[in-house]
């Protein structure tokens, strides 16, 4: 039976609905299967193994690994591929820069700490955007939702958001603002933290 979530984060990313191969490639991803070859006929659309893993990474980041290696030999697919990935990323780029003017942009930046009650929390930090007040915590979600509805479901992710804030401004990194990046949807939402989550 298809994934009516995948279904809808592969198109709103790619523009096409998946294959039926690529729809058994996403439900491997999620259960921790990652094959170690895709051979498949020309025109198939290979070049959406890119996006098939970025969906299942940000809906079961527990199962997939946080970084692909794709090996390909034909020419043609690399270039394919290369633009796929560069449109995805000048996506996210240019958002940023007309919100935040950046010094600097640093991705999974691992963290660990320990709250007041002495648990101990580690976990990877998306994004960070340094800007000449402080710093922006940026974190991915694949919400497929409307636009009307990011809001509501960015504040769901406030105490992991606390949290991330927390660690840093131990490391003396001043956080200025918290967002989250719908990257199907390609927009970000602040999420307003209280001292208190």
């Amino acid at each position: 039976m298809p994934n009516t979530a995948f279904t809808k984060l592969f198109t709103a990313l790619t523009g096409t609905s998946p294959f039926p191969w690529q729809q058994s490639l996403y439900e491997g991803f999620a259960r921790g299967k990652i094959p170690s070859i895709a051979d498949l006929p020309t025109g198939l659309g290979k070049t959406s193994v890119v996006a098939i893993w970025l969906i299942a990474l940000l809906t079961h980041p527990d199962k997939v690994p946080r970084r692909l290696v794709y090996v390909v030999n034909r020419r043609t697919v690399v270039d394919q591929t290369t633009a796929e990935v560069e449109r995805l990323r000048k996506r996210l780029r240019a958002c940023l820069g007309q919100q935040f003017q950046p010094k600097q942009v640093l991705v999974e930046i691992p963290i660990a700490t320990t709250n007041e009650t002495g648990q101990r929390i580690e976990g990877f930090i998306d994004m960070l955007v340094e800007t000449g007040n402080g710093w922006i915590l940026i974190d991915h979600k694949s919400f497929p939702g409307k636009r009307s509805e990011w809001s509501t479901e960015a504040v769901s992710y406030s105490g992991q958001l606390a949290l991330y804030r927390e660690a840093l401004n131990k490391l003396k990194l001043p956080v200025t603002s918290v967002w989250i990046h719908f990257a199907v949807g390609g927009g970000l939402v602040e999420v307003q933290l209280n001292d208190k989550i």
